[in-house]
């Protein structure tokens, strides 16, 4: 499934349920210090973005950081603000 965000890169990105290009897209669009709340996810992505393992995000532009959700102990509330 290729998607509008995608297109600039020429690559075709893995839409599961959070489109990481689009994010970034938006949030390349405000200005730095503005905080998102990406979604309520798995802990572990913020893991996977802080180390560069979604290759099209750049883990030197963002700040990354997650908030436990009442009585969940894996899932999280995902931040991401621009630097």
């Amino acid at each position: 499934m290729e998607t509008d965000s995608s297109s600039n890169t020429g690559e075709i990105a893995r839409v599961r349920k959070f489109d990481w290009r689009l994010v970034i897209k938006q949030l390349d669009e405000m200005p730095a210090g503005t905080v998102v709340l990406v979604g309520i996810m798995d802990q572990s992505i913020r893991t996977h973005i802080r180390n560069g393992r979604i290759k099209y995000i750049d883990p030197d532009k963002y700040d990354i950081w997650t908030e436990v959700v009442d009585g969940q102990r894996t899932r999280a509330r995902l931040f991401m603000r621009k630097r």
